[in-house]
């Protein structure tokens, strides 16, 4: 396994992770509102395919959801933790570079960290390979297989 490929995917990762986490709750909270209105809605016959009727299948459904994203947050939770400690172990420098080389990357962003941090563009590559060895240890106890 390439452990520093899944580093620099745990980092591109890392914002799109972040807004799961933080968006959490409201998705919790629209499927128990989804499920409140269900609970109030009047009762059909309706037999369906699975034997129950609509209501009940769309109560199951909104249960399954719920089970899913909690089971994906405490997942990804732990992901998001683990990588943020690790990152916390790089230097400044170290973690400028990574994030925009891989978290928050946009055009031009070598550019920015020799402005930044005074370094020749040979300076800021090897910044960011030693922070990412450094990364991939940290993360997976290996540098690679």
């Amino acid at each position: 396994m390439n452990w520093k490929s899944e580093t620099v995917k745990d980092l591109r990762e890392f914002r799109a992770l972040e807004n799961f986490i933080n968006e959490y709750p409201s998705h919790m909270e629209e499927l128990d509102t989804q499920l409140k209105h269900l609970r109030s809605a009047k009762v059909d016959a309706v037999p369906t395919a699975s034997g129950g009727c609509r209501t009940d299948d769309a109560w199951l459904n909104i249960i399954a959801k719920k089970e899913r994203l909690a089971w994906n947050y405490g997942n990804r939770l732990i992901k998001y933790r683990r990588t943020k400690r690790a990152f916390g172990l790089l230097s400044e420098r170290e973690q400028r570079a990574l994030e925009l080389f891989y978290i928050d990357r946009h055009k031009n962003h070598v550019e920015q960290l020799c402005q930044e941090l005074g370094y020749e563009r040979s300076q800021v590559y090897r910044l960011k390979d030693e922070a990412l060895k450094i990364l991939t240890i940290a993360l997976y106890g290996v540098e690679s297989d």
